[in-house]
């Protein structure tokens, strides 16, 4: 397959030749391009992989921060009630 200056839809970068299976992976970004021939056409299918892959780690990151504030809660919520208990008597 002979593609000519195909550049990358995310970052703009160019695009090597080197198609393997139909798939193109950009060397700046990482994106992942499906190229399919038709009718001498080529038509681009992009993969939306590397939008997933970093919505993915956001949740991750955010749920490791909700983690982190509800141990912070609890610790609170015992240090605050071993304080009253210990008042009373």
């Amino acid at each position: 397959m002979n593609i000519k200056s195909l550049k990358c839809p995310d970052c703009g970068a160019p695009l090597n030749d080197n198609v393997s299976k139909g798939i193109i992976y950009c060397s700046h970004c990482g994106s992942k391009l499906i190229i399919e021939e038709q009718n001498d056409n080529i038509i681009k299918a992009k993969i939306k992989e590397k939008e997933l892959y970093q919505e993915l780690e956001l949740n991750k990151l955010n749920n490791k921060k909700h983690f982190i504030y509800t141990g912070i809660l609890l610790a609170l919520f015992i240090i605050l009630f071993l304080t009253l208990l210990l008042r009373s008597h």
